[in-house]
């Protein structure tokens, strides 16, 4: 899921560990944004859940019954 900052791009990938790969400005970042959008990267979603399920999103990571992210919709 990619999270703009200031400084950088973010790509926060949360499975039973959470990494962050911070991916620098510029010529870099493009490249990174351009794979997404053209589907070179995809990520692998393994549940959608609503904003209050985040309990459970937890407990499912915790007991490893998801494999791949778990997207928060807020709709």
């Amino acid at each position: 899921m990619p999270l703009l900052l200031s400084v950088s791009i973010s790509l926060m990938l949360f499975a039973s560990n959470t990494a962050v790969i911070n991916i620098p400005r510029g010529a870099d970042a493009i490249e990174a944004l351009e794979a997404l959008k053209t589907g070179r990267i995809k990520p692998v979603i393994g549940a959608t859940l609503k904003l209050w399920d985040v309990p459970k999103a937890h407990e499912m990571l915790e007991k490893g019954e998801v494999f791949g992210k778990i997207l928060l919709s807020v709709r």
